[in-house]
C-alpha cells in the first residue's frame, strides 16, 4: 500500500497490465469530504495515466447497487459521498462483495442507466455457510442487468484500451434449508439446469452471464480521462456536421466580435490612440455624485 502514496493498508492501488486498481475499505471508514479515505482516493484517481492504463476499476466490500433485500441500503452514506468522484474520472468497473449472490449492474450513475457511468458487479456468491442471500426486490430496477442467488466465480480478461469479456459462471444451486446468519448445512445442487430455491430473480436459471464491455471513449470525456463529465459530448458537438456546431459556432463568433467592438470604441472612440482613458467617462458611463 505504501507503493501507492496511502498510510493505511484500508486504501490502495496498483497496476496490472492495462488496469489500474484501486482497493478501498468503503462503508468501513469515513468516506466524507476531508476523510483520509476520500482525500488519498482523489489524489490516487487524478494521477492515473489512462494511456498507459486505461482501464480504472475499483473494489471495496459493501455495494452501492444491489437489488437483494438483504444489507439493502447500506451504503447510501459512501455512494453520496463518492460517486461523484467516480464519474468524475471515469471509473470503469466497481467489484463488491457482502452480498451472497450475483448481480450485474447496467453502466449506472446515480441509479439511473448511464452510458458514461461504471458497471457494478455483486460477486458475493464464491461460498459461505449461510446460504444464498434471498429475496429480491421486486421489480428488478432498470439499472440491474442480471442477478441469481448461486455460488459462482467470474474472469474478466481485457484485450485492448477499448474492449474486455466479463464472464459469470454458477457452479451449484442452494437447496433448503437456509437460515440466514447461522451456522447449518445445506445441500447444492450441481447440475446445469439447477435453480436456487425461493431465488425469485428472471436469470435464476441461467448458468452463465457473460458480456463484451467496450469503454465508449468517443461518447465520454470522463471515460477518456480528460476531467469532469460535464463536458460528455462536447468533442461531438464541435464537429462541423454536427447539428449544434452553427449554433456554438455562432456565440463563439459573436463574443468575439462583441470584444473586439468594445476594444476598439474605447481605443478610438473615447480617446486618442496610444493615450491612457477613463473607462468611467466613456461610452455613457459618467459617474455622478447623485450615482455615487
Amino acid at each position: 500500500y505504501r507503493s501507492s502514496g496511502s498510510e493505511s493498508p484500508l486504501y490502495y492501488s496498483f497496476d496490472a497490465g492495462l488496469l489500474h486498481i484501486i482497493g478501498i475499505p468503503g462503508t468501513y471508514a469515513p468516506t466524507g469530504q476531508r476523510s483520509p479515505q476520500q482525500e488519498w482516493l482523489i489524489h490516487d484517481l487524478e494521477k492515473v495515466n489512462r494511456s498507459l492504463t486505461p482501464w480504472l476499476v475499483v473494489q471495496f466490500h459493501t455495494p452501492w447497487y444491489s437489488s437483494n433485500q438483504h444489507h439493502m441500503g447500506e451504503a447510501l452514506t459512501a455512494q453520496a459521498d463518492l460517486e461523484e468522484l467516480f464519474y468524475k474520472y471515469g471509473v470503469d468497473l466497481v467489484f463488491n462483495g457482502h452480498l451472497h449472490s450475483y448481480e450485474r449492474s447496467h453502466p449506472v450513475y446515480k441509479n439511473k442507466v448511464d452510458p458514461c457511468g461504471t458497471t457494478h458487479i455483486v460477486i458475493g456468491d464464491a461460498g459461505n455457510y449461510e446460504g444464498p442471500a434471498l429475496p429480491w426486490s421486486d421489480p428488478q430496477p432498470a439499472w440491474s442487468a442480471f442477478r441469481e442467488s448461486s455460488f459462482g466465480s467470474g474472469l474478466l480478461t481485457v484485450y485492448n484500451s477499448t474492449h474486455a469479456d466479463w464472464e459469470w459462471r454458477r457452479v451449484a444451486c442452494g437447496k433448503h434449508p437456509f437460515h440466514h446468519g447461522q451456522t447449518h448445512a445445506y445441500s447444492m445442487d450441481f447440475s446445469a439446469s439447477c435453480a436456487t430455491d425461493g431465488d425469485d430473480s428472471v436469470q435464476r436459471a441461467e448458468p452463465i452471464d457473460k458480456i463484451t464491455i467496450v469503454r465508449p471513449m468517443e461518447q465520454c470525456l470522463n471515460v477518456k480521462g480528460l476531467g469532469a463529465a460535464n463536458y460528455r459530448g462536447l468533442d461531438a458537438a464541435l464537429e462541423p456536421g454536427s447539428s449544434m456546431f452553427p449554433i456554438i459556432a455562432g456565440v463563439v463568433l459573436a463574443v468575439l466580435a462583441m470584444g473586439v467592438g468594445t476594444w476598439f470604441a474605447q481605443r478610438y472612440l473615447c480617446g486618442e490612440p496610444g493615450k491612457n482613458y477613463e473607462e468611467d467617462s466613456c461610452l455613457g458611463n459618467e459617474s455622478s455624485d447623485e450615482d455615487s
